[in-house]
């Protein structure tokens, strides 16, 4: 198949029934899909909420004592760079365990994801400065002092300290910041509501333009370059009135109070422009369809206000997915329910925002990985991490990802999935293949070679990824794994495309009880057996090492006589010169790619 109907193919299958929402997803009942599809917005829009390094402090205390578990920050890095986001949201914290004061600030939780580890991977960085900021074990710093009467110069004592904090940030990493978000969701701050024991949730908008008037003149005095955002706001129906009935959310009263708070006022009268880049929303809870009515709502709200050079950031936007229940390492498992809603949510959100909301300048997609509340994993993320559902711990491999993470890359990033062709190397060792584009090098080579090559395998279809720690890489007639730790002479393995294939499916066991047969081969594990050309062809081959169990009687399928085995489809088919018939192995590895949950 040539490179670029390959691609074509895979894109194809991958976000056509996702665009069309109502197709796929019965939680948007009765929504069209635009009647074109932008499906290369611009690159800058694409962003990823991530993990927060802060987070990761000696969670590996064997490989990085003292620091931040660097190797699972590098992969989350390089995996949203693979994906093709040019943003990554990140949040600062102080300490929390000063018995005295406001806590302070340790840089080395974070000079290194933003010095070094962004930069690497070309990555901007948006760092929430939101009420973690100022350490709160001493209850004299608690966040709800934000709300503190305000003296003749418009600040308190709380307000006072987070300015000196904001100033201390980008002092330290000026432009390296390319852009800092005031607050996070203060309209209905989780924090403050339980400060308050449930008496109030959202920070005062005359004090919240105080305080976000005085951080943009500290943070353009550090560094003129990075953006200033004000907090997200929260979607929010308090009263339990939908969106669709009320056409106003509660949040955006809250951002029209801050517009009209006389600290905006008179910064729009003394500078002729906003103490701010952007507003940022978070539109939870709403269908797509909603989201740009709301997003509009926004927009009008800013012109009122004559903000028309003010954009609008998504800073956070998502859907939650569990992976499915019977889960294994084994790399290969169809997407759940709630994956498909997140990965036709996502799909919706980024095609049709930059159409039909073209003054929406980032989106977030939150979040990179499923986080740990209470043990349990809240599964919002891209990823799962193993082992995370008490904590961050040691662990640096995603596994699995979600079938939302492939759908991102097709739209941000579609030259980076494992499917597009590459250019011919310049390099001896590596075979290219000018038909599908893809090339075979190392110990999948010498496999490929040893074990019957292009007439056993087929092409390779795609260039080898990474896969739950280890390297795969799927031909059209199977997937090799790379598995070190089975030493050298079995190292590469086929995958379980077979099993793949025919889960669910029902497929009959063998009427003809060949057990009974002497000539048949019986096995107890499935209940099936082998004879005959397909018998004599798995012990010519390599039998249960390399093909595996199988699965099935023999069936016709498209009028060829097939059997399934675990690791291959066998087939029964006349030879390319027409003299007779042989048995050879079926396109199981194209046919895998069309069915989503591959790219695990």
């Amino acid at each position: 198949m040539i490179p670029g109907l390959l691609l074509s193919r895979f894109a194809g299958a991958l976000l056509a029934p996702l665009i069309v929402v109502a197709g796929i997803v019965s939680t948007f009942p009765g929504e069209s899909a635009p009647q074109t599809v932008n499906l290369a917005p611009d690159p800058e829009i694409f962003g990823i909420v991530g993990l927060d390094p802060w987070h990761t402090y000696n969670a590996d205390p064997v490989n990085f004592p003292n620091d931040v578990n660097r190797a699972l920050l590098e992969r989350m890095a390089s995996d949203m760079s693979n994906l093709g986001a040019r943003w990554v949201r990140i949040e600062f914290h102080a300490e929390y365990d000063q018995e005295q004061g406001p806590g302070s600030i340790d840089y080395s939780k974070h000079d290194w994801f933003i010095n070094d580890l962004a930069p690497k991977y070309g990555l901007n960085v948006l760092a929430v400065l939101g009420s973690g900021l100022i350490g709160d074990k001493d209850p004299s710093w608690g966040f709800e002092h934000i709300n503190d009467p305000l003296n003749e110069q418009g600040s308190n004592r709380y307000i006072d300290m987070y300015v000196e904090r904001v100033n201390e940030v980008t002092a330290r990493y000026g432009n390296r910041l390319a852009a800092v978000e005031i607050l996070n969701e203060p309209n209905a701050s989780e924090v403050l509501s339980y400060d308050t024991d449930g008496q109030t949730k959202t920070v005062l908008p005359a004090n919240y333009g105080w305080l976000l008037r005085r951080s943009f003149d500290v943070v353009k005095a550090n560094s003129p370059g990075t953006q200033v955002i004000m907090g997200g706001v929260l979607f929010d129906d308090e009263n339990g009135t939908s969106y669709d009935v009320r056409g106003r959310s509660y949040d955006l009263d809250w951002l029209e109070a801050v517009y009209a708070s006389r600290a905006v006022r008179t910064y729009v009268v003394e500078h002729g422009r906003h103490p701010f880049d952007a507003i940022a929303v978070h539109p939870y809870f709403m269908e797509p369809q909603e989201i740009i009515e709301y997003l509009h709502e926004a927009r009008a709200l800013q012109l009122r206000f004559d903000d028309r050079a003010g954009r609008i950031w998504i800073t956070e936007v998502g859907w939650p997915a569990q992976p499915p229940e019977s889960w294994t390492s084994l790399g290969l498992s169809l997407p759940s329910e709630s994956e498909r809603q997140q990965a036709a949510f996502m799909s919706a959100i980024y095609s049709t925002v930059p159409q039909r909301a073209p003054f929406v300048e980032r989106i977030f997609w939150f979040k990179y990985e499923d986080f740990p509340v209470d043990g349990k994993l809240n599964g919002w993320g891209l990823v799962r991490l193993e082992g995370s559902a008490e904590g961050y711990g040691s662990f640096a491999n995603p596994w699995p990802r979600k079938f939302a993470f492939s759908v991102y890359q097709a739209l941000a990033r579609p030259d980076y999935l494992p499917v597009a062709p590459v250019e011919p190397p310049d390099d001896p060792n590596v075979l290219y293949f000018e038909e599908t584009g893809h090339t075979l090098s190392g110990v999948f080579r010498e496999y490929w070679e040893r074990e019957g090559g292009l007439e056993m395998f087929g092409m390779p279809i795609t260039e080898p990824f990474d896969q739950s720690g280890r390297s795969v890489q799927y031909f059209e007639r199977a997937r090799f794994e790379f598995h070190p730790e089975l030493g050298e002479g079995g190292a590469v393995q086929l995958g379980l495309l077979g099993s793949f294939l025919v889960q669910d499916r029902g497929l009959p066991t063998d009427p003809a009880n060949l057990g009974a047969n002497p000539n048949a081969l019986w096995f107890e594990q499935t209940n099936q057996a082998i004879h005959g050309a397909f018998r004599l062809f798995w012990e010519q081959h390599g039998g249960l090492e390399k093909f595996g169990l199988p699965l099935t009687a023999e069936i016709v399928e498209n009028g060829v006589l097939v059997q399934y085995f675990e690791r291959a489809r066998f087939e029964y088919a006349m030879t390319p010169d027409g003299s007779g018939f042989e048995v050879r192995l079926g396109d199981i590895g194209s046919e895998a790619l069309e069915v989503p949950g591959w790219y695990r």
